[in-house]
Formats: structure tokens, C-alpha cells, sequence
């Protein structure tokens, strides 16, 4: 006997065909234990990483194609569903002081969904926006940077100032050394939080699809993954920013400020 179907769509990122004929609870299950294969979790953390770091998402790739097209008609969309709920959920409290976690599940399904249909997403603005925590000001921090080894920390405050305060940051300080310095007082770099970029690695079963489909927790066994599940110029520095959060032998590596 089959179960019966629910009353109504089991999450508000379900489409419309779902809408019209809800799942049954077998249904849910089988969908959400296909979501759980570690070609479509590494490359949907792909996506919902490279929002929050500021780079482009990352297409699926060949092998992670042939995995959606095995879910089987009408399944593929809920197994997706249920990969990115999953994903937002490992980083909801790092998200939610930046943006609202509902809007940017519901982003990203879409985001998701144009991917597999084969459609790029291709516009700057559309990732850019969600961008949150530690790397909401990453180009702030770069520029500084690049201006101090340039000799010029003590000179006058940076001469992007101004649009950067168009953008949220306001940096009083004189000099740009002390902007930096400024910077890096902001509560956006206080320790840990850059863990926004991963969330909770329990919720999101990032590193166990890692060692399954690498047999071990390395960065080389990371961008192994990356690419083994996804296509785009991002994989490199999504390997770069969270390889320390995610494979102990370089927590110790990780880079500074």
C-alpha cells in the first residue's frame, strides 16, 4: 500500500507540479536519501559557497548530470530541493545577519534548476548580491592590502573610500593603514566567522561526500571533488577559501588577514 499524499507541498522552494499533485511520503524519502549522493551534495555546496564568497556558481558536471538524470522524472527537482535546503540550513545562523536565508534558499534553487537545465548563470550582479560575512568586503580588504605593500599605508584615506561607504563599509580612519586596520576590527573578521562559507560540516555532510567519493579529507581530495562534481573558473578559489574549514591537515595553513 502506498502512502497517502500529503496535504500540500512539502517545502516552499517545491515547483509547481508539485504544488498541484503532492508527493506522497515515499516519494519525499526516496527524493531526499538521492540528494544524500555525493556528486550532487559536493556541487549544490559549490553553488551555495561560491554566493557566499562572491563568485560565480559552478555548472554540473558530466558525472554529476548523468546522477540527476538517473533520480528519475519529477524526483530530480525534489532531490535538489532537499540538497539545498540542507546547505542553507549548515549556514543559516553565519547567514542570517548578512541576508534572508529563505530568500537566498529560494535564489539558489533557482540558480540550481537553470544549471541542470543547462542554462549559465552568467550575470555578475546576480552573485555578488548575496555575498555575506567575512567576504562581504573581501575587495575592500584586497585593496588595502595591495595600497600598504605599495608604500602607502601612511598616506591618505584610500581614494575608493567613498564607494565603499556606497556599499555599507565606513572607514573613518586617516590613513590607510589605519583603514586597515579599521577593517580588520570589523565584526565580519572576528575569529571563526569566516566558517560562513562552509556552516556546520555535520548539517551539510560536506566533508563525509568528500572522503566518499576521495577516500580521505585532503585538499587535493577537495578539488578532486570540486571537480569530479562541477564545472567553472570558481572550483580553485572555493578550494582556496574553504580547503582550512574543511580538511583538518590545514587548519594550520589557513591564511591571514
Amino acid at each position: 500500500m502506498k502512502d497517502p499524499p500529503l496535504r500540500g507541498s512539502r517545502s516552499g522552494l517545491c515547483g509547481l507540479d508539485c504544488r498541484a499533485r503532492p508527493c506522497t511520503l515515499q516519494m519525499i524519502d526516496d527524493a531526499e536519501y538521492r540528494s544524500r549522493d555525493p556528486l550532487v551534495i559536493v556541487w549544490v555546496e559549490a553553488i551555495v559557497t561560491s554566493y557566499v564568497i562572491g563568485r560565480p556558481p559552478p555548472a554540473p558536471s558530466a558525472k554529476t548530470f548523468q546522477t540527476l538524470g538517473e533520480t528519475g522524472p519529477g524526483r530530480t527537482d525534489c532531490a535538489l530541493i532537499h540538497a539545498v535546503e540542507r546547505s542553507v540550513a549548515a549556514r543559516r545562523s553565519w547567514l542570517a545577519p548578512w541576508l534572508d536565508p529563505d530568500d537566498f534558499s529560494a535564489h539558489v534553487i533557482a540558480t540550481v534548476r537553470d544549471l541542470a537545465d543547462g542554462r549559465p548563470v552568467t550575470e555578475e550582479s546576480d552573485w555578488l548580491r548575496w555575498t555575506a560575512g567575512w567576504y562581504r568586503w573581501q575587495d575592500v580588504r584586497s585593496a588595502l592590502n595591495r595600497a600598504v605593500d605599495r608604500g602607502e599605508g601612511d598616506g591618505p584615506s584610500h581614494q575608493a573610500t567613498a564607494n565603499w561607504e556606497k556599499l555599507g563599509i565606513h572607514l573613518g580612519a586617516r590613513t590607510v593603514a589605519e583603514q586597515l586596520a579599521e577593517l580588520k576590527a570589523h565584526p565580519s573578521y572576528l575569529d571563526g566567522r569566516e566558517q560562513i562559507a562552509v556552516g556546520d560540516l555535520e548539517t551539510s555532510q560536506l566533508a563525509r561526500a568528500v572522503r566518499q567519493m576521495t577516500g580521505a579529507l585532503t585538499m587535493q581530495c577537495l578539488e578532486s571533488a570540486l571537480h569530479a562534481s562541477s564545472i567553472g573558473p570558481s572550483l580553485s578559489t572555493i578550494r582556496d577559501q574553504v580547503a582550512h574549514l574543511v580538511c583538518p591537515d590545514e587548519r594550520s595553513r589557513a591564511k591571514g588577514f
